[in-house]
Order: C-alpha cells, then structure tokens, then sequence
C-alpha cells in the first residue's frame, strides 16, 4: 500500500511530501511526483518521480530542482533510475511509442 508522509516546518508549511511503498519501504506513485520538498514562502524547492524505488518518468524529467522564486534551477531525465539527457530522453520515448 502506497502511504504518504508530510513533514512541517515549525510555522506550520508543508516542508516535505513522499509517497512510500509501505511493504517494500521505496518511494513510490505512478500518478504524480513521490518526493515533494518545499521552501518555506511555500515553493516547491524539488520535485521527483519515482516507480518502485526508481527515479522514473516518461512524460518529463523525474527530478526537477527549483529556486525558492519559482524558476528551474535543474531538470534530470530517468527510466529505471538510469539518467538521460534530455535529447536522449526524448528519442528513447519516441521509439518506445512506435514499438
């Protein structure tokens, strides 16, 4: 079973979300991002993607790192926990998509 775990900072805001697969202890959510970490204006400062354990996302990068006003600071591409760089990423999906 899939869980969710919220950490606070001590004024109350969100610091931390992270979906976890109870049974198996990884992170884990096949319909949306398993590790939220936010600053404390409330911006997400991280944003990953996990499949069984995995660093995992074939819609967009599974790691996106953030400056606390809201611009990317840093993207990184995965299947599988493998790292992709974004044009590699994007031919890997399109043949996947004809196969």
């Amino acid at each position: 079973m899939i869980i969710e775990k919220k950490t606070y900072y001590l004024t109350g805001e969100s610091q931390r979300i992270l979906y976890v697969d109870d049974r198996a202890n990884f992170l884990h959510n096949e319909f949306g991002p398993a590790n939220i970490s936010y600053y404390l204006n409330g911006a997400p400062s991280k944003v990953e993607y996990y499949k069984h354990g995995k660093l995992h996302s074939e819609i967009g990068p599974a790691r996106t790192f953030y400056h606390s006003n809201g611009n990317i600071i840093l993207t990184g591409y995965y299947i599988d926990g493998e790292l992709f760089l974004e044009e590699e990423f994007e031919n890997h999906i399109k043949t996947k998509l004809y196969w």
